[in-house]
C-alpha cells in the first residue's frame, strides 16, 4: 500500500487535509497514532479533488481559518502535528 508519509499508515484521531476549516472545541485523547494531524498533500485527494477547491501546492501555503481550544493528548505519538500557520482574529 503507498502512503502520503512513511507514518501514514497510523491512525490518527482528526486527519486535516484542507487549511480551510474552523477547527474549534475539540478533544483527541487515547488514540494509538496522532491525535490532531495536519497533513497538506502537493495536489487536494478525493474527494475534494473534483470539487477544484485548491489548486497544486495551495493548501501547504494557506492559512488555516481557525484552530482554538483544541486538545491533543495520550496519544501514541503526538498530540498535534503538522506544519500550520493560523490566522489571527486579533
Amino acid at each position: 500500500m503507498k502512503y502520503m508519509y512513511s507514518v501514514s499508515s497510523r491512525p490518527a484521531s482528526f486527519w486535516m487535509t484542507n487549511p480551510l476549516v474552523n477547527f474549534t472545541n475539540n478533544v483527541a485523547a487515547g488514540g494509538e497514532g496522532t491525535g490532531i494531524w495536519f497533513i497538506f498533500p502537493d495536489e487536494p485527494l478525493p474527494p475534494s479533488r473534483q470539487f477544484n477547491l485548491m489548486q497544486k501546492d495551495e493548501a501547504k501555503n494557506t492559512m488555516i481559518l481557525d484552530f482554538y481550544n483544541n486538545v491533543g493528548h495520550s496519544q501514541g505519538v503526538v498530540g498535534i502535528s503538522g506544519k500550520i500557520q493560523i490566522c489571527s482574529k486579533i
